[in-house]
């Protein structure tokens, strides 16, 4: 009820059409981030939210999240 009539958009749309991984996703596979099948989607999610408000976070900003 709460998504009613709002855009919900999962993990699974982060990487393009054809598979290939989105910088933040490739980051993570690549820098072995990745933790259970719960959490990385939720980090993946807020850290895409986040980077889309905060393009080129400076290092204290980025200590925040």
């Amino acid at each position: 009820m709460q998504a009613e009539g709002r855009a919900v958009t999962t993990v699974e749309a982060l990487a393009a059409p054809d598979g290939t991984l989105n910088p933040l996703q490739d980051a993570f596979r690549n820098n072995h981030a990745l933790q259970c099948g719960f959490c990385t989607p939720g980090i993946l999610m807020s850290f895409t939210d986040y980077l889309a408000r905060t393009p080129h976070p400076s290092e204290a900003e980025s200590a925040t999240c």
